[in-house]
């Protein structure tokens, strides 16, 4: 099923970057205090695609201690972090290798059932930031998987990085519809451009228009 990929970023306003020598002393503690602050806004993007399927706003998140970590001055406080969406056209392939139809696509949707899929992604054309979040959740998902070993697979499996897929197609009477992969983690990177993943449920999810994702 040819499809658009979205997933949500952390939005940096280049401002937030301005050097000052006094604060941080080395580009490594700055690094750290940035990591930090990425890690910290994984659980905004998690709360914000939450608070979209209530009826929230696609444009803004609230952060609760309203932080960022700003390169060269004490952290400051912002009303508002910004969650935007990057994209990436693709094909979406049930787990029996077969390009997944929209009454399939439905089927799944209707029964909430747990689903596997492999996304094959024309990397070459997405967005800068998508290439960028897809391998920062895939540097976390092989730090995770390199417990395996020693901790078992059960706890890899629990404790494996979550992201939420948003899918946008054409049904059967080819108009947009979106529906949302909650929870997926990776299974599989088979090459650069083709993953395997495990969505814990599907949603539909009313149209978005491409420039509410854009923001």
């Amino acid at each position: 099923m040819n499809s658009i990929f979205y997933l949500p970023y952390y939005n940096y306003n280049d401002g937030n970057f301005d050097k000052d020598s006094d604060f941080y002393t080395s580009n490594e503690d700055y690094f750290a205090a940035l990591k930090a602050e990425i890690d910290k806004n994984d659980k905004l993007i998690g709360s914000k695609m939450s608070d979209y399927q209530r009826g929230g706003s696609l444009m803004s998140v609230n952060s609760q201690n309203g932080q960022v970590y700003v390169y060269g001055q004490n952290p400051s406080q912002h009303q508002e972090e910004n969650i935007a969406y990057a994209k990436c056209d693709g094909i979406l392939i049930d787990e029996n290798g077969n390009d997944e139809t929209v009454d399939k696509f439905f089927s799944v949707i209707f029964s909430k059932d747990v689903a596997i899929y492999m996304l094959k992604l024309n990397i070459d054309n997405a967005d800068e930031e998508f290439e960028e979040t897809l391998n920062l959740w895939n540097d976390e998902h092989a730090k995770i998987s390199s417990y395996g070993v020693k901790l078992g697979d059960d706890w890899v499996f629990k404790n494996e990085p979550k992201r939420n897929i948003l899918v946008k197609f054409k049904n059967n009477a080819d108009e947009y519809q979106c529906a949302m992969l909650e929870n997926c983690k990776i299974l599989e990177k088979n090459d650069i451009s083709t993953y395997i993943i495990l969505a814990e449920r599907i949603k539909l999810m009313e149209y978005i228009p491409e420039e509410s994702l854009n923001q």
